[in-house]
């Protein structure tokens, strides 16, 4: 792929998250998103951090595809209902036990 349609490839499909940051939360679905449609998994403030990574990186190929990467593993993360509040800091210590070995 050449560097001008890669280029417009991410354009389109920046332009596609961009759209749908106007759309209220609960209407949008990963459909949605577009191409990325695995940002859906972030809050907005995080979705326009995507967006102004993407944008930094330019025509800096190598870096945009790094940038892709590394979101797509955080989104799949962000997936798991139970990594996602480990991470969000919304489990207590309460919510943890210690396990020990059965008696033999």
């Amino acid at each position: 792929m050449e560097l001008v349609e890669v280029r417009n490839s991410h354009t389109s499909a920046c332009r596609d998250v961009v759209a749908a940051l106007n759309y209220p939360r609960a209407e949008r679905d990963s459909n949605t998103y577009g191409e990325w449609s695995f940002i859906g998994v972030f809050d907005d403030a995080d979705i326009r951090e995507f967006l102004a990574e993407i944008d930094s990186a330019g025509d800096d190929i190598a870096k945009v595809g790094r940038l892709l990467h590394e979101w797509q593993m955080s989104a799949r993360t962000m997936s798991d209902p139970i990594a996602r509040e480990i991470l969000d800091g919304r489990t207590v210590d309460d919510d943890w036990v210690e396990v020990t070995a059965a008696p033999r």
